[in-house]
């Protein structure tokens, strides 16, 4: 690439994306009209007055358009023709993006990363004073939740603050459609597994010569290896509540463990969700085909990522993925309050990788204290912290 381009690249990958806002509904295409299904407290659908079960009056209820209304320019607004049951009203929505996060002790900036033709949006937090600090990636869950905090509560934003509150830069990368970030739909089958390990990538190369820690938290814990594979070596790696068997194997266990730790009846309730997992995961049906012919498989096939992303998991080898990524350190954290992970899953894990350590910890699946939901688990960041200043 010529080096003007090369610069042009660069210094659009740097800018701010557009700030964008949601409307804070979520809708249920029923021709010729959209219903309201969702409406989130406070957002901005709330404060025009939209309800659960208004329906939208439209010529065009196509999922383009549902998506046009569920996200906007800040600042825009939108009227709109609403059916209330008997009643025609007439409702405007103002689109107004939360403010974007700061902290008085260190710097947060808002950039990009390009991703094949769209860009997404990185949230960086920078320490103050530190020249070339190390850099600490995180590649959170599944699902298609902001990885933005403007409250700065989250557990995971506590985690990241706190690390760079020790001198080191963070580094969140927005999902597909989420946020301010453009490309498809973060629930769609184009966004795919592949599409976010190149995300991830693409953030990795941006921020080097700098020293590179990744933090695998979840699901994306699986993504690490894949990661590794395509970015290169980095400085070391951290997993917290990662599967560590092929996705229908952890799935069922989660689920024994739920009946179990609800004292429900689990014979009979774990071969429907057999049955019906292997419909999803071994037969490749959709979660409509399986619903429509078993109705008890019913919101059992379905998950908080895209069945596409679903199907991707399903395939992975963990074993191999672990064995074609270069070596390097790797630290695998397993919390004993976590229902979501097993302590065997976390075990198997860290068999997989080469010279990895297992640390347990008195905390839950997202990091917070066993014993104080909502609350981050110092021991969690101290092990962090322990680790990444041993190989920095």
């Amino acid at each position: 690439m010529p080096l003007l381009l090369l610069l042009l690249s660069l210094s659009a990958a740097a800018q701010p994306l557009p700030r964008l806002a949601h409307a804070g509904f979520s809708l249920e295409i029923e021709p010729p009209s959209l219903r309201i299904a969702q409406v989130r407290p406070l957002s901005p659908a709330a404060v025009a007055g939209l309800l659960p079960g208004d329906v939208i009056l439209t010529a065009t209820p196509t999922p383009a358009f549902a998506r046009s209304l569920q996200r906007r320019a800040h600042g825009e607004s939108v009227t709109l023709p609403v059916r209330r049951g008997s009643q025609s009203l007439t409702i405007s929505i103002t689109y107004v993006a939360p403010p974007r996060e700061s902290q008085p002790d260190f710097d947060i900036e808002y950039s990009s990363v390009h991703v094949g033709d769209h860009r997404r949006r990185l949230v960086v937090t920078v320490p103050r004073g530190t020249p070339n600090p190390p850099v600490l990636l995180w590649l959170p869950g599944s699902g298609c939740q902001s990885i933005e905090s403007p409250s700065g509560t989250s557990p995971e934003t506590q985690f990241l603050y706190s690390l760079t509150r020790s001198g080191y830069k963070t580094v969140r990368v927005e999902k597909a459609g989420l946020g301010d970030s453009e490309g498809p739909p973060c629930y769609s089958a184009e966004a795919s597994l592949a599409l976010d390990v190149r995300a991830y990538a693409a953030a990795i190369a941006q921020f080097r010569p700098a020293k590179i820690f990744l933090f695998g938290h979840s699901a994306g814990a699986t993504l690490v290896p894949l990661v590794l594979k395509t970015a290169g070596k980095v400085q070391g790696v951290i997993l917290a509540g990662g599967m560590g068997t092929d996705f229908r194997q952890y799935i069922l266990e989660m689920r024994r463990r739920a009946l179990e730790n609800a004292g429900q009846p689990i014979e009979p309730e774990m071969a429907i969700h057999t049955r019906c997992l292997n419909a999803l995961l071994l037969e490749n049906k959709s979660p409509a085909e399986i619903e429509a012919a078993m109705p008890d498989c019913r919101r059992r096939v379905r998950f908080d990522t895209h069945p596409a992303f679903v199907a991707d998991w399903a395939k992975l080898d963990l074993a191999r993925e672990w064995r074609a990524a270069p070596g390097l350190p790797v630290l695998v954290l397993h919390g004993e309050a976590d229902e979501v992970t097993s302590r065997s899953q976390s075990e198997k894990l860290a068999h997989h990788i080469r010279g990895a350590r297992l640390m347990v910890l008195p905390m839950d699946h997202d990091l917070c204290h066993e014993k104080t939901p909502g609350k981050l688990a110092p021991q969690a960041l101290q092990a962090s912290l322990n680790f990444v200043q041993e190989f920095r």
